[in-house]
């Protein structure tokens, strides 16, 4: 996951297909049945340290092939009377997904209703159950802001608290040249303009919501929030910046506090403030620094709806992902919780393979608990 590097961004487009980062149209497949049982200020804030840059179809039945999928401080033997819950149920949603995958986390969002959207270049499909449909055409949402627009492109993308669908559209005009702009959408086939986008930063890596009508976005030139009031420069490009690499990702709740991991190798998680008063390192990755969690890289990372985040890391122990959840006042020197499934990732991975498996990651979590895990060829989902 974090071990392939590549840039997402072209200019102000979105490019499908890396220099590092190869792709194939997904086919579709056969569905499968789950198993039961130090801070630094803003924009004109002092600049911290730098980084360097850079299964068959079934169930899984008994424990022969158990991996032990604790982490170092958890143990093995502790139940569920010492403290430690239930594993959560971990199922296969859908197999042999329509979208065109890339190796890199893409836009995805789930709603009050359990439906899950998951955006690729040209698309915006939309999970219900085990049914996908498309939700929206990167065509139908040029077509809504420029009327003639060519070369149209879908970026990240996220959900409000209203539950309308925000996501970056970029474009080619022919009076105004490349384009690029945040957009809504509320009801399948409908796009609402927004925020035109180019007037302040050329490029876009992710956007989170942060509220109904205010969101924020990482690109090459910094940390900006878009409102209805146009965009404000938080943080600048040497405090957080994206640097195109195939993990990048960005979430943030309605209190301000934003996560985000720039998916470059040996690169650290950070946390901050939307409004500016700061940010710093919460996790380093731990094969460069002493770190209070396991992880090679940060994979994907998204809000939960009732406080706090959920993380997934590339466990160095068996190479498969690893969840945890980030409570709301999480301190640097402290552990997050690590999520438990059954099965595992890693016998998941080995029971139900797919193209390249679990090495490619983005997450949602739904307002009842339920997290969604988006593979490159697949949705998985961790029962609250």
């Amino acid at each position: 996951m974090g071990r392939r590097g590549g840039s997402r961004l072209g200019g102000v487009l979105f490019v499908a297909l890396t220099l590092a980062c190869a792709q194939e149209r997904l086919q579709q497949g056969r569905g499968w049945e789950g198993v039961d049982g130090a801070t630094v200020n803003g924009a004109g804030g002092a600049a911290g340290a730098s980084p360097p840059r850079d299964a068959a179809a079934g169930r899984l039945v008994g424990d022969a092939s158990r991996v032990d999928a604790r982490p170092a401080g958890v143990d093995a033997g502790a139940s569920d009377d010492a403290g430690r819950r239930p594993p959560r149920l971990l199922s296969l949603v859908l197999d042999g997904a329509p979208w065109y995958a890339t190796q890199s986390t893409q836009g995805i969002a789930a709603d009050a209703e359990g439906k899950v959207y998951v955006a690729d270049y040209a698309h915006v499909f939309m999970v219900d159950g085990a049914t996908v449909s498309t939700y929206l055409t990167a065509a139908e949402a040029a077509e809504a802001a420029d009327p003639g627009a060519s070369t149209p492109s879908i970026g990240d993308l996220d959900i409000g608290p209203d539950g309308r669908l925000y996501f970056i559209t970029s474009w080619f005009s022919t009076t105004t040249g490349m384009r690029l702009a945040v957009m809504r959408s509320s009801q399948p086939h409908v796009a609402e303009p927004w925020i035109d986008v180019a007037p302040t930063t050329m490029d876009a890596g992710e956007i989170a919501v942060i509220d109904d009508g205010l969101i924020g976005l990482v690109s090459r030139s910094g940390f900006w929030t878009f409102s209805d009031a146009g965009g404000k420069l938080i943080y600048d490009p040497s405090l957080v910046a994206s640097q195109g690499c195939a993990c990048e990702d960005l979430a943030a709740d309605r209190s301000g506090t934003f996560l985000y991991q720039s998916g470059c190798n040996g690169y650290p998680l950070l946390r901050g403030q939307t409004d500016g008063s700061g940010v710093g390192v919460l996790y380093p990755a731990s094969d460069l620094q002493p770190s209070p969690i396991a992880a090679d890289n940060f994979l994907c990372v998204a809000r939960d709806p009732s406080g706090g985040f959920y993380l997934a890391v590339d466990d160095p122990n068996d190479g498969e992902p690893r969840l945890y959840h980030i409570a709301p006042d999480a301190q640097a020197t402290s552990a997050p919780t690590w999520i438990e499934t059954t099965p595992s990732f890693a016998q998941a991975s080995q029971q139900r393979s797919s193209v390249y498996g679990f090495d490619f990651c983005s997450l949602a979590t739904a307002p009842d608990g339920t997290v969604y895990f988006q593979t490159y060829a697949q949705l998985w989902k961790v029962s609250p």
